[in-house]
């Protein structure tokens, strides 16, 4: 397979369907996902880390894989109190956000 048409959507179909390459590089991904959501956990203590963006088609596969090891790596706050889930919004959940943020005067130019 040609290397440069591997991108997370076929990583993942591919790992979902057993491939051992697919699958190790899907442990990976999950295993940096989940050193982050920790981090973020530990600073901010946050109720709920939705994800969105291209890896929220994932779903399940990728909740079950981050959930588990997020708990192992959290030790700043209680375990279990942050919940992860998908974004509603799935891919489009960053375009909205900034334009809401836009719209509400929350961003502003460089210089301003």
């Amino acid at each position: 397979m040609d290397r440069d048409k591997l991108g997370s959507k076929k990583i993942r179909k591919l790992a979902q369907a057993g491939d051992l390459h697919a699958l190790a590089a899907w442990k990976n991904f999950t295993a940096d996902l989940a050193i982050g959501l920790a981090n973020v956990i530990a600073f901010v203590n946050p109720e709920v880390i939705a994800l969105g963006g291209g890896v929220s088609s994932a779903s399940d596969f990728m909740l079950d894989a981050v959930r588990g090891r997020v708990d192992e790596l959290t030790t700043m706050v209680p375990r279990g109190t942050t919940r992860i889930v998908v974004a509603q919004l799935g891919n489009d959940a960053g375009q909205v956000g900034a334009a809401t943020m836009a719209f509400r005067g929350g961003l502003t130019t460089l210089g301003s």
